[in-house]
C-alpha cells in the first residue's frame, strides 16, 4: 500500500472497524479530520471549546458510536500520531 489513506484504512481493519468499504471509511476519516484538526491539531477552538466537544461532534454528524468514532481516531492516530 503506498497510499496514507490506504494504511489508515488497513489499520481501521486491524482495529475490527464496521465498516469494510475502503470509499465508507475515507468519507468517515474526512468527517473526522473536518469535525477535530482546528482544536486536536492547532487548538483553535473557532468550532469547539473542547477536543471532547469535536469528537462528539464528529460522532453525531458521521451517525457512529462512540467506540466506531475512537476507531477512525486510533487507525490515523496509531499511523501518524493525530495529535
Amino acid at each position: 500500500m503506498s497510499n496514507i489513506k490506504e494504511l489508515y484504512f488497513q489499520e481501521y481493519l486491524d482495529l475490527d472497524g464496521k465498516y469494510r468499504s475502503f470509499k465508507k471509511y475515507k468519507s468517515l476519516m474526512e468527517c473526522f479530520i473536518e469535525h477535530t484538526c482546528d482544536i486536536f491539531i492547532k487548538g483553535d477552538t473557532c468550532k469547539y471549546s473542547t477536543c471532547d466537544a469535536a469528537f462528539v461532534g464528529f460522532c453525531k454528524a458521521a451517525k457512529v458510536s462512540f467506540n466506531e468514532g475512537n476507531k477512525v481516531f486510533r487507525s490515523i492516530d496509531n499511523i501518524t500520531a493525530y495529535c
